[in-house]
C-alpha cells in the first residue's frame, strides 16, 4: 500500500471514528479490524471511480485528436480535388488529370500473342530447298500509347510506341499534335495513318481476323508524315472528311528514311470522305455488330495522288501514281458485312519498267454473333491483280472470335488459304516499287513468298489479345 492510500485510509478512519462519536481507545481489536477492511474496500471503490474518470478524460482527448486529424485529411483531399491531380481508370484507359480539365494524360496498351503455322510447297526445280512447314510463337504486337490534351481540351497529343516482333526494338510508331480551330475543323501534324483504306484506318485491335487482308497490305499507304485537316461538325453529322498533305505513302513507316531529305516524293495529297447512312460514328471503329447497337450503314471513298522524287539520282525510279478506293459496311443484330475495292495507276519515271501499270484488288468479309457479344464466326475472300504477274491471287480466310470482354480480351483462331502463288511482288517483278504497301506476304500475316510457281499455301493462326 503506497503513501497516498495510507493517507486516504487514515483520513477515512478518522472521519469514521468521529462520526461514531466514540473514542479510539474504546474500540476493540476485532472492531478495528472490521472497520479497516471496510475502509480499504471503500478506498478501492473510490480509486476505481477515479481511474474510470481519468480513462474517460484520456480517451476523450484521444478521440478529439483523431477527429482533428481526420478533418485535416479531409480538407487536404478536398483541396486536391479542387486544384490537384486526379488519377484512376475510366473503364477503358488509365488516366491522370486535374479538376479543371486543363491537363489530361491517358495510357493505353495492346498485347497480341500469336502462334502461326504455315505450309507451302517446295519447287524441286529451284536450286535451294525450302522448309515446307514452319510454326512457332510470336509477340505479334506490343504497344503503349499516351494521349490527352495540354492547357486546353482543344490542344491534343498522341504518342504510340511499338516493339518490333523480330528484334524487340522499341520504336516511335505514331506521334501527332492536333488543335481544334473551329467546331468543324481540326488541324493535326506529325506521323500517322494516311486517310486511305478503311481497313488500315481500323485499329489492329478491332479487326475480324487475326490480321488485316493481303489486299490491305499490298495497297495500303500506311503511315505518312505531314499535316491532316479533319473536317467535321458534330457527332450527328452524316458526313465527315480528312485531307492529308504528306511526304507520301509509307513515308512515316518505322525503319528509316523518314527525314525530310529522304522522302521519295515531291508532293503527295490524300483525301477521304465517309458517309453515315444510319447508326453511330463510333460503330466505324470496328467491324463487329454488338448487342444494343443500332443498325449501321457506312459508305466511304478515298483518293491518293503522289508525285515521285525528281532530280535525285538516289530515287530515280520513284513513280508517280494515283490510287483510289471505295468501301461499304453494314451492321445489324449481330450480323456484319464489309466490302472494299482499291485500284492504282503507276507511272515510272525511268524507261526500263513499263509505264502506266494498273493494279487492283477487292475484299469481302462478314461475321455473325452466334452467341451475342461472345462467339463470332467470320469469313473473308480477297482478290489481287498486279500488272506483270501472270496469275491473279485469290485468298480465303475463315475463323472465329471468342470474346472475353469484347476487343479488350479476345481469342481469335483462323485459317488462311492462298489458292495462287504468292510472290515478292513489289521488288522482283514490277520494278523497284509499285508505290504502295508491302507485298502481302510477311511473317506478320503468317504467309510466306511461294517457291517458284507453287500455290495452295496454308496458314493457321491462333491469337490472344489484351487491351488496357
Amino acid at each position: 500500500m503506497n503513501s497516498k492510500r495510507l493517507f486516504a485510509l487514515g483520513g477515512s478512519l478518522l472521519i469514521g471514528f468521529a462520526a461514531l462519536g466514540e473514542p479510539i481507545h474504546a474500540e476493540s481489536d476485532s472492531d478495528l479490524s472490521v472497520r479497516l477492511e471496510r475502509a480499504e474496500a471503500r478506498l478501492v471503490e473510490l480509486e476505481a471511480k477515479q481511474n474510470d474518470s481519468w480513462m474517460t478524460e484520456r480517451r476523450t482527448e484521444e478521440f478529439k485528436t483523431l477527429i482533428a486529424e481526420v478533418l485535416a485529411d479531409a480538407d487536404t483531399r478536398a483541396s486536391m480535388l479542387q486544384g490537384h491531380a486526379l488519377a484512376g481508370h475510366n473503364g477503358k484507359n488509365f488516366y491522370l488529370t486535374d479538376a479543371s480539365n486543363s491537363f489530361l494524360l491517358q495510357v493505353a496498351g495492346q498485347v497480341q500473342i500469336r502462334h502461326s503455322y504455315n505450309n507451302r510447297d517446295d519447287d524441286s526445280a529451284t536450286a535451294a530447298q525450302i522448309d515446307e512447314d514452319e510454326g512457332g510463337f510470336q509477340v505479334r504486337r506490343a504497344k503503349l500509347q499516351f494521349s490527352g490534351h495540354v492547357a486546353d481540351p482543344r490542344l491534343n497529343y498522341s504518342i504510340a510506341l511499338a516493339s518490333d516482333r523480330n528484334t524487340n526494338n522499341v520504336s516511335l510508331e505514331d506521334v501527332t499534335v492536333s488543335y481544334q480551330m473551329y467546331d468543324w475543323l481540326t488541324v493535326e501534324g506529325g506521323r500517322g495513318k494516311l486517310p486511305f483504306l478503311r481497313e488500315e484506318l481500323t485499329s489492329s485491335s478491332s479487326q475480324l481476323a487475326a490480321e488485316r487482308s493481303s489486299v490491305n497490305e499490298f495497297f495500303t499507304t500506311d503511315r505518312g508524315e505531314g499535316l491532316w485537316l479533319h473536317i467535321h461538325n458534330s457527332e450527328s453529322d452524316w458526313i465527315k472528311g480528312v485531307i492529308a498533305i504528306s511526304d507520301g505513302a509509307n513515308s512515316g513507316n518505322v525503319g528509316g528514311g523518314n527525314d525530310f531529305d529522304q522522302d521519295r516524293t515531291d508532293f503527295s495529297v490524300t483525301g477521304r470522305a465517309d458517309i453515315k447512312v444510319s447508326g453511330d460514328w463510333g460503330q466505324m471503329n470496328d467491324f463487329s455488330a454488338w448487342s444494343g447497337e443500332p443498325t449501321a450503314v457506312f459508305l466511304g471513298g478515298a483518293i491518293h495522288w503522289e508525285v515521285g522524287e525528281a532530280g535525285d539520282n538516289a530515287f530515280v525510279n520513284d513513280p508517280d501514281y494515283l490510287a483510289w478506293t471505295v468501301d461499304a459496311s453494314f451492321e445489324n443484330e449481330g450480323l456484319n458485312l464489309y466490302a472494299a475495292y482499291v485500284g492504282t495507276e503507276v507511272d515510272y519515271q525511268a524507261a526500263a519498267p513499263p509505264n502506266d501499270e494498273q493494279h487492283n484488288g477487292w475484299v469481302v468479309q462478314g461475321g455473325y454473333m452466334v452467341i451475342p457479344d461472345k462467339f463470332e464466326p467470320f469469313a473473308r475472300y480477297e482478290y489481287i491483280n498486279v500488272a506483270g504477274i501472270s496469275d491473279d491471287v485469290h485468298i480465303l480466310t475463315v475463323g472465329g472470335n471468342w470474346y472475353l470482354n469484347k476487343h479488350a480480351a479476345k481469342i481469335t483462331v483462323d485459317l488462311v488459304y492462298a489458292m495462287d502463288a504468292l510472290n515478292t511482288i513489289n521488288n522482283s517483278v514490277v520494278g523497284a516499287s509499285v508505290g504502295l504497301g508491302q507485298d502481302g506476304t510477311s511473317s506478320g500475316l503468317g504467309l510466306r513468298p511461294d517457291d517458284g510457281n507453287e500455290d495452295g499455301q496454308v496458314a493457321l493462326r491462333a491469337q490472344l489479345q489484351l487491351l488496357f
